[in-house]
């Protein structure tokens, strides 16, 4: 029986693609188990856990959501949809 879960790790990136074709990738037990074991082998590297910057870009994704919720929120005094509203 050839391997059913293929794994290659490039950049810090696992690629994990299913391999049993004539079955078309259906999910059974040994699928899981050979899943959860390729799940266990990639995370076992810790060096590639130590990089810093998916959690540097969540938190500028998040900043960027924060105010982009703000500026939506708040509206100036004598601003409307349309622009300023004409002084009286």
């Amino acid at each position: 029986m050839a391997d059913r879960v293929v794994c290659t790790i490039a950049d810090g990136v696992a690629d994990v693609r299913l391999n049993r074709p004539e079955k078309l990738n259906a999910l059974d037990m040994a699928m899981f188990t050979a899943l959860a074991d390729t799940a266990r082998a990639a995370t076992s590297s810790v060096d590639e856990l130590r990089n810093p910057s998916p959690v540097v870009h969540a938190a500028a994704a998040i900043a960027l959501l924060l105010v982009a919720l703000v500026l939506s929120v708040y509206k100036p005094r004598g601003v409307t949809a349309y622009g300023r509203r004409p002084a009286r």
